[in-house]
């Protein structure tokens, strides 16, 4: 089986509900699995004397597509610091639709929602750097 249809079963898979894909050809058996992202929430909880104890709530959900940083840069949620962010968590976005910037060696490297959905997560902060690989955003 050549490289070039093994990324299209896993482009393939990606873009369905499927969790696991199997396929074999001959003596040659392939199975790619997808795992769930998964996401703890914190929560505050009132104690009996009165204060607030800060605890993790394991309140465990499953949320969707992994928005990737694709390059080290700076995240940067709009266009100028004047201006609006491109997107909240809650808001509704479209594929292709502009959702930040990360900014390498003075080049403003626009990235767009690979899915519509809404956004859930944002996992960036303004200004900061981030890292090839590391999650942006998560649109569900």
């Amino acid at each position: 089986m050549e490289i070039k249809n093994i990324e299209s079963l896993i482009k393939l898979l990606n873009e369905s509900d499927l969790t696991v894909l199997e396929v074999q050809e001959g003596d040659l058996r392939i199975r790619i699995e997808k795992k769930k992202d998964v996401v703890i929430k914190q929560q505050s909880e009132y104690v009996s004397n009165g204060n607030m104890d800060t605890r993790a709530i394991a309140e465990v959900e499953e949320i969707g597509h992994k928005v990737i940083s694709p390059l080290v840069g700076n995240f940067y949620a709009s266009i100028s610091p004047s201006e609006p962010p491109f997107v909240k968590v809650g808001q509704a976005v479209t594929e292709g639709q502009v959702i930040c910037i990360v900014e390498a060696m003075k080049v403003m490297n626009e990235i767009v929602a690979p899915v519509s959905g809404v956004v859930r997560v944002i996992n960036a902060q303004n200004g900061a750097v981030v890292e090839f690989g590391q999650v942006l955003l998560v649109i569900e």
